[in-house]
Protein backbone atom coordinates (compact mmCIF):
# COMPACT_ATOMS: atom_id res chain seq x y z
CA UNK A 1 0.00 0.00 0.00
CA UNK A 2 2.64 2.64 1.15
CA UNK A 3 4.39 1.89 -2.64
CA UNK A 4 1.07 2.91 -4.33
CA UNK A 5 0.26 5.61 -2.23
CA UNK A 6 3.97 6.61 -2.73
CA UNK A 7 3.48 6.70 -6.91
CA UNK A 8 0.30 8.49 -6.55
CA UNK A 9 1.36 11.07 -4.19
CA UNK A 10 4.63 11.48 -6.78
CA UNK A 11 2.16 12.25 -9.26
CA UNK A 12 0.07 14.60 -7.78
CA UNK A 13 3.46 16.29 -6.19
CA UNK A 14 4.72 17.13 -9.97
CA UNK A 15 0.81 18.07 -10.92
CA UNK A 16 1.39 20.88 -7.95
CA UNK A 17 4.87 21.83 -8.70
CA UNK A 18 3.95 22.73 -12.44
CA UNK A 19 1.18 24.76 -11.77
CA UNK A 20 2.69 26.63 -8.84
CA UNK A 21 5.98 27.29 -11.29
CA UNK A 22 3.18 28.61 -13.99
CA UNK A 23 1.90 30.70 -11.68
CA UNK A 24 4.63 32.53 -9.95
CA UNK A 25 5.80 32.86 -13.61
CA UNK A 26 3.21 34.58 -14.51
CA UNK A 27 2.87 36.48 -10.88
CA UNK A 28 -0.28 35.73 -9.56
CA UNK A 29 -0.91 35.41 -5.99
CA UNK A 30 -1.00 31.27 -4.88
CA UNK A 31 -4.22 32.02 -2.76
CA UNK A 32 -6.39 32.86 -5.55
CA UNK A 33 -6.13 30.04 -7.53
CA UNK A 34 -8.49 27.90 -7.15
CA UNK A 35 -7.08 24.76 -9.10
CA UNK A 36 -3.83 24.87 -7.32
CA UNK A 37 -5.61 25.17 -4.11
CA UNK A 38 -7.53 21.78 -4.77
CA UNK A 39 -4.57 20.12 -5.84
CA UNK A 40 -2.42 21.14 -2.68
CA UNK A 41 -5.59 19.82 -0.56
CA UNK A 42 -5.58 16.65 -2.86
CA UNK A 43 -1.96 16.09 -1.87
CA UNK A 44 -2.58 16.90 1.53
CA UNK A 45 -5.11 14.25 1.59
CA UNK A 46 -2.46 11.33 0.16
CA UNK A 47 0.05 12.66 2.87
CA UNK A 48 -2.83 11.86 5.67
CA UNK A 49 -4.06 9.01 4.10
CA UNK A 50 -0.52 7.25 4.61
CA UNK A 51 0.25 8.73 7.79
CA UNK A 52 -3.05 6.79 8.81
CA UNK A 53 -1.81 3.59 6.60
CA UNK A 54 1.40 3.59 8.90
CA UNK A 55 0.13 4.20 12.79
CA UNK A 56 -2.92 1.69 11.77
CA UNK A 57 -0.17 -0.58 11.74
CA UNK A 58 1.82 0.49 14.63
CA UNK A 59 -1.48 0.14 16.52
CA UNK A 60 -2.18 -3.17 15.59
CA UNK A 61 1.29 -4.35 15.63
CA UNK A 62 1.63 -2.66 19.08
CA UNK A 63 -1.68 -4.57 20.78
CA UNK A 64 -0.43 -7.91 19.93
CA UNK A 65 2.97 -7.66 20.86
CA UNK A 66 1.33 -6.71 24.41
CA UNK A 67 -1.55 -8.82 24.24
CA UNK A 68 0.56 -11.61 23.82
CA UNK A 69 3.62 -10.95 25.76
CA UNK A 70 4.25 -10.66 29.22
CA UNK A 71 8.20 -9.30 28.63
CA UNK A 72 8.76 -6.63 25.63
CA UNK A 73 12.35 -5.84 25.54
CA UNK A 74 13.47 -2.88 22.98
CA UNK A 75 16.85 -1.26 22.40
CA UNK A 76 16.94 2.60 23.03
CA UNK A 77 17.83 3.48 19.38
CA UNK A 78 19.21 6.77 18.17
CA UNK A 79 16.89 6.89 15.37
CA UNK A 80 17.95 10.97 14.81
CA UNK A 81 21.98 9.65 14.05
CA UNK A 82 20.46 6.47 12.26
CA UNK A 83 18.57 9.04 9.48
CA UNK A 84 21.85 10.55 8.54
CA UNK A 85 22.54 7.17 6.50
CA UNK A 86 21.10 8.40 3.18
CA UNK A 87 20.92 4.52 2.08
CA UNK A 88 18.59 3.69 4.63
CA UNK A 89 16.84 6.85 6.33
CA UNK A 90 13.84 6.22 3.88
CA UNK A 91 13.22 2.72 5.38
CA UNK A 92 14.10 3.91 9.57
CA UNK A 93 11.25 6.79 9.01
CA UNK A 94 8.56 4.43 7.31
CA UNK A 95 9.41 2.24 10.46
CA UNK A 96 8.36 5.25 12.93
CA UNK A 97 10.56 3.04 15.39
CA UNK A 98 10.13 6.10 18.25
CA UNK A 99 5.84 5.94 17.11
CA UNK A 100 6.00 2.30 17.81
CA UNK A 101 7.96 2.51 21.15
CA UNK A 102 5.72 4.81 22.42
CA UNK A 103 2.60 3.06 21.52
CA UNK A 104 4.10 -0.03 23.22
CA UNK A 105 4.97 1.66 26.35
CA UNK A 106 1.46 3.04 27.13
CA UNK A 107 -0.26 -0.49 26.31
CA UNK A 108 1.99 -2.53 28.34
CA UNK A 109 1.13 -0.03 30.71
CA UNK A 110 -2.24 0.01 30.76
CA UNK A 111 -2.06 -4.08 30.51
CA UNK A 112 0.10 -4.53 33.67
CA UNK A 113 2.71 -5.86 31.25
CA UNK A 114 6.70 -5.49 31.87
CA UNK A 115 7.91 -3.26 28.97
CA UNK A 116 12.17 -2.94 29.56
CA UNK A 117 14.60 -1.11 27.57
CA UNK A 118 18.15 -1.70 27.13
CA UNK A 119 20.91 1.05 26.86
CA UNK A 120 21.80 1.65 22.85
CA UNK A 121 25.41 1.19 23.78
CA UNK A 122 24.90 -2.39 24.71
CA UNK A 123 26.73 -4.46 21.81
CA UNK A 124 24.07 -6.48 20.55
CA UNK A 125 24.90 -7.67 17.50
CA UNK A 126 28.73 -7.73 18.39
CA UNK A 127 27.75 -10.19 21.69
CA UNK A 128 27.65 -14.01 20.75
CA UNK A 129 24.33 -14.68 22.47
CA UNK A 130 25.46 -18.27 23.49
CA UNK A 131 29.23 -17.51 25.06
CA UNK A 132 28.75 -13.98 25.17
CA UNK A 133 32.71 -13.37 23.48
CA UNK A 134 32.24 -10.04 21.61
CA UNK A 135 33.39 -11.71 17.81
CA UNK A 136 30.17 -10.61 15.86
CA UNK A 137 30.11 -7.77 12.70
CA UNK A 138 30.90 -4.71 13.99
CA UNK A 139 28.85 -1.27 13.61
CA UNK A 140 28.16 0.12 10.12
CA UNK A 141 31.13 -1.07 7.99
CA UNK A 142 30.19 -4.92 8.58
CA UNK A 143 26.29 -4.23 7.96
CA UNK A 144 26.49 -6.34 4.60
CA UNK A 145 27.04 -9.16 6.86
CA UNK A 146 24.24 -10.72 8.18
CA UNK A 147 25.42 -14.83 9.14
CA UNK A 148 28.92 -15.10 11.18
CA UNK A 149 30.12 -18.25 13.17
CA UNK A 150 31.52 -17.59 16.64
CA UNK A 151 35.19 -18.42 16.62
CA UNK A 152 34.80 -19.23 20.39
CA UNK A 153 31.94 -21.42 20.47
CA UNK A 154 31.24 -22.42 17.40
CA UNK A 155 27.87 -20.98 16.89
CA UNK A 156 26.03 -20.35 14.06
CA UNK A 157 24.41 -16.90 14.32
CA UNK A 158 21.99 -14.92 12.00
CA UNK A 159 22.67 -11.36 13.21
CA UNK A 160 19.15 -10.04 13.50
CA UNK A 161 18.35 -13.60 15.10
CA UNK A 162 21.56 -13.26 17.29
CA UNK A 163 20.72 -9.38 18.22
CA UNK A 164 17.33 -10.11 19.10
CA UNK A 165 18.23 -12.88 21.48
CA UNK A 166 20.68 -10.61 23.00
CA UNK A 167 18.63 -7.54 23.76
CA UNK A 168 15.99 -10.15 25.44
CA UNK A 169 18.31 -11.57 27.59
CA UNK A 170 19.53 -8.08 28.42
CA UNK A 171 16.39 -7.09 28.91
CA UNK A 172 15.42 -10.21 31.59
CA UNK A 173 19.03 -9.69 33.40
CA UNK A 174 17.79 -5.74 33.96
CA UNK A 175 14.54 -7.51 35.79
CA UNK A 176 16.64 -9.47 37.57
CA UNK A 177 18.51 -6.90 38.95
CA UNK A 178 15.90 -4.58 39.85
CA UNK A 179 12.80 -6.41 40.91
CA UNK A 180 12.72 -10.60 42.34
CA UNK A 181 14.87 -13.07 41.53
CA UNK A 182 12.49 -15.10 39.62
CA UNK A 183 13.75 -13.11 36.50
CA UNK A 184 17.22 -14.89 37.15
CA UNK A 185 15.67 -18.17 37.17
CA UNK A 186 14.02 -17.37 33.84
CA UNK A 187 17.11 -15.72 32.46
CA UNK A 188 19.32 -18.57 32.59
CA UNK A 189 16.50 -21.25 31.87
CA UNK A 190 16.16 -19.01 28.48
CA UNK A 191 19.82 -18.87 27.59
CA UNK A 192 20.53 -22.87 28.22
CA UNK A 193 17.90 -23.34 25.79
CA UNK A 194 18.52 -21.27 23.17
CA UNK A 195 22.50 -22.40 23.24
CA UNK A 196 21.32 -25.72 23.38
CA UNK A 197 19.37 -25.12 19.99
CA UNK A 198 21.69 -22.95 18.45
CA UNK A 199 25.06 -25.54 18.99
CA UNK A 200 22.95 -28.54 18.13
CA UNK A 201 20.87 -28.08 15.95
CA UNK A 202 21.46 -24.68 13.94
CA UNK A 203 19.44 -25.41 10.99
CA UNK A 204 16.59 -26.91 12.64
CA UNK A 205 13.87 -24.98 14.49
CA UNK A 206 11.43 -27.64 14.23
CA UNK A 207 12.96 -28.61 17.60
CA UNK A 208 11.33 -29.27 20.83
CA UNK A 209 13.01 -29.02 23.93
CA UNK A 210 11.51 -30.01 27.88
CA UNK A 211 13.78 -28.32 30.67
CA UNK A 212 11.42 -29.53 33.57
CA UNK A 213 7.81 -29.36 34.74
CA UNK A 214 7.71 -25.64 35.00
CA UNK A 215 9.50 -24.62 32.27
CA UNK A 216 9.42 -25.46 28.71
CA UNK A 217 10.53 -24.36 24.97
CA UNK A 218 8.93 -24.50 21.30
CA UNK A 219 10.78 -23.80 18.42
CA UNK A 220 9.08 -23.68 15.37
CA UNK A 221 10.28 -23.39 11.67
CA UNK A 222 8.27 -20.93 9.64
CA UNK A 223 8.54 -23.29 6.46
CA UNK A 224 7.49 -26.42 8.67
CA UNK A 225 4.33 -28.57 8.20
CA UNK A 226 4.52 -29.34 11.40
CA UNK A 227 1.60 -28.35 13.78
CA UNK A 228 1.84 -27.10 17.22
CA UNK A 229 0.45 -25.22 20.07
CA UNK A 230 2.19 -22.33 19.49
CA UNK A 231 1.59 -21.41 15.79
CA UNK A 232 -1.75 -22.87 13.80
CA UNK A 233 -0.56 -22.14 10.12
CA UNK A 234 2.38 -24.05 8.99
CA UNK A 235 3.63 -20.68 7.39
CA UNK A 236 3.42 -19.16 10.93
CA UNK A 237 6.82 -17.27 11.82
CA UNK A 238 9.66 -18.55 13.90
CA UNK A 239 8.53 -18.65 17.77
CA UNK A 240 10.18 -19.28 20.71
CA UNK A 241 8.57 -19.64 23.95
CA UNK A 242 9.80 -19.98 27.97
CA UNK A 243 7.18 -20.40 30.42
CA UNK A 244 8.16 -20.10 34.16
CA UNK A 245 5.34 -19.87 36.60
CA UNK A 246 3.24 -16.77 36.06
CA UNK A 247 6.28 -15.50 33.60
CA UNK A 248 6.12 -15.51 29.92
CA UNK A 249 9.16 -14.41 27.05
CA UNK A 250 8.94 -15.38 23.68
CA UNK A 251 11.04 -14.26 20.68
CA UNK A 252 9.73 -14.40 17.24
CA UNK A 253 11.63 -13.55 14.05
CA UNK A 254 9.50 -13.54 10.51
Amino acid sequence: DYKKLEKKLHKEQLKLGKKRARLLKEGRKLCDCRNYQKQRIKVARIYEKIRRKRHDFLHKLSRQLVNNHDVLAFEDLCVKGMLKNHYLAKGISDAAWGTFITFCKYKAEWAGKTLVQISRWYPSTQTCSVCGAKTGPKGAKDLGVREWVCPECGAVHVRDENAAWNILLEGVRMLAETEDARWGEVLERVRAAYSSVVLNEPNRWDAGVSLDGEAGVYIQDGDSSLGSAVADEPTAPRKMVLQSSNVECTFTAD
